[in-house]
């Protein structure tokens, strides 16, 4: 497991996502790698950053109940869950567009 964490909480969704999909393209032997996320909620994007890793790639996201952590807190594991289970189909595999 790599986790690749936003630790200020200071990244944009779009920023996030597209750290992970350069990693996964660009880390020799990558593919036998579980890439995780741990976003912190400075900016209020903890969810949307861990959502927006998964999306590329990254199959591991590390949560807490409410979203409860140190300094803002860290994606809330409600909020994850909801999403993908309301998008997951859509949103989060490789067919439709996810990783």
């Amino acid at each position: 497991t790599l986790n690749i964490p936003d630790t200020t909480g200071w990244n944009m969704p779009w920023e996030f996502g597209a750290l992970i999909r350069k990693l996964r393209e660009n880390v020799e032997g990558a593919e036998n790698v579980v890439f995780s996320t741990h976003c912190q909620n400075d900016l209020g994007l903890s969810t949307a950053n861990s959502l927006a890793g998964a999306m590329n790639g990254a199959r591991q996201v590390e949560c807490t109940i409410n979203g409860i952590g140190e300094r803002a807190g860290n994606a809330a594991l409600e909020e994850i869950v909801m999403a993908i289970a309301l998008k997951g189909d859509t949103h989060f595999d490789a067919e439709n567009g996810g990783q």
